[in-house]
């Protein structure tokens, strides 16, 4: 591994694959030990730890990283200065450094791709274990949310796994994936359902085979989900209740189902009031929007003015149009089409990153469509990286702090 005292290239590159992926599972890999001393530092240690290796290996600070930090404290400091919910502000710039600006460096010294998917598969079964082993915790405190987010990014893992890498006992493979889905189902929320569906959809669509053989098993797949989704659509009351029935004799007590089945029982009715009030949420942000017209209302506006009732907004453009005004809402177009033809560029010669970045788009527009802040998602900053910082000569934008 070790050349005239010198990381090798490659071993460098593997490093920082499983440093990144190691990032991405901090809050799962370090739960247990936070089960067990009822305290965040194990968390905070491993961040610290992993952002000192990646560090000491790589000897340099991205500039455009650098940029961006610099300009988000600006932005941060005079809002600070212009509210009285200082606090929140604050605390929403340390989220924008520990979420934000890790997952920029850490997804910028990506380059094998290859060895970041097995990471990332070894990873996400290891989480699933620790998920399962806790089950418990999330059933009896009614953290279905946290559960699913984490059980939709395992989801992500081991599906790109699938996908791009031929491997003995693939079917355990689908055991697994099917497994994530079921507990999602039970325990989790219905937006990370969504991701998984969404997600399976993608792989088995760009992996259609282009021959009559690939054509006709894509088509037999299609049609089976179509015939499925049209008898779960007239048989779902029942399917709801044999649901009920069956967790409620292993002594589960299912919140999403629940919610599910009176989200059904009401109808169209139903999809509004089981929205965790986001029919009164949305149109109370519109106003502030329009009324402030489309001027920056500032970060942490809507819990203050909420009296912390709603802590973020659930919805993408509402958030940064908030936070930011018009001028953050054409910011972001620009963002997106920037990164959009980047993408498109570059997902034509290297499958991998097309399905990484793909799957990461996709649960990061999910999330953030119907809950979730931008300012929480490392998926959603490592998936701008990742597409930002992708480039042959990986190093031509970097400060060197050492040439040793």
């Amino acid at each position: 591994m070790f050349r005239n005292n010198k990381i090798s290239k490659g071993n460098k590159d593997k490093i920082n694959s499983l440093l990144f992926t190691l990032f991405l599972f901090s809050d799962m890999l370090t739960f247990p030990l936070m089960m067990l001393t009822g305290s965040s530092v194990f968390f905070w240690i491993f961040m610290l730890l992993t952002l000192i290796v990646s560090t000491l290996l790589n000897k340099s600070i991205n500039k455009t990283i650098l940029m961006v930090f610099i300009c988000g404290t600006i932005i941060f400091m005079i809002n600070v200065l212009l509210v009285d919910y200082k606090l929140d502000v604050l605390y929403i710039y340390m989220l924008f450094i520990r979420v934000g600006i890790f997952s920029l460096h850490f997804s910028s010294l990506i380059n094998d791709y290859k060895i970041l998917i097995k990471y990332y598969y070894v990873l996400s079964i290891v989480s699933l274990l620790i998920s399962n082993i806790y089950l418990d915790y999330y059933e009896v405190t009614n953290r279905y949310m946290d559960l699913g987010i984490h059980l939709s990014q395992i989801f992500i893992g081991l599906a790109i796994y699938h996908y791009n890498v031929e491997f003995k006992y693939k079917i355990i493979n689908y055991f697994l994936l099917l497994l994530v889905i079921i507990e999602i189902l039970i325990f989790g929320n219905r937006s990370s359902l969504i991701i998984c569906m969404v997600v399976l959809f993608y792989f088995e669509l760009v992996n259609i085979k282009l021959n009559k053989k690939g054509v006709f098993i894509f088509l037999l797949k299609v049609n089976t989900a179509v015939i499925s989704i049209f008898f779960l659509i007239f048989n779902i009351n029942s399917l709801i209740e044999l649901l009920i029935n069956f967790t409620m004799k292993l002594g589960i007590y299912s919140y999403s189902i629940t919610k599910l089945k009176l989200t059904v029982q009401s109808g169209l009715f139903g999809i509004a009031e089981q929205s965790s009030g986001r029919d009164v949420l949305y149109p109370l942000i519109e106003d502030i929007i329009i009324e402030s017209n489309f001027l920056p209302k500032g970060v942490g506006y809507l819990p203050f003015i909420t009296n912390y009732h709603y802590v973020y907004p659930h919805n993408l453009f509402l958030e940064i149009a908030l936070d930011f005004g018009i001028i953050g809402l054409m910011g972001l177009i620009l963002m997106v089409i920037f990164l959009w033809k980047k993408y498109f560029y570059i997902s034509g010669k290297d499958k991998i990153f097309r399905d990484i970045v793909s799957a990461m788009v996709i649960y990061s527009f999910i999330r953030l469509m119907f809950s979730g802040s931008y300012w929480q998602e490392p998926l959603f900053w490592g998936s701008i990286g990742l597409i930002i910082f992708y480039s042959v000569n990986k190093y031509k934008d970097t400060i060197f702090v050492s040439r040793k």
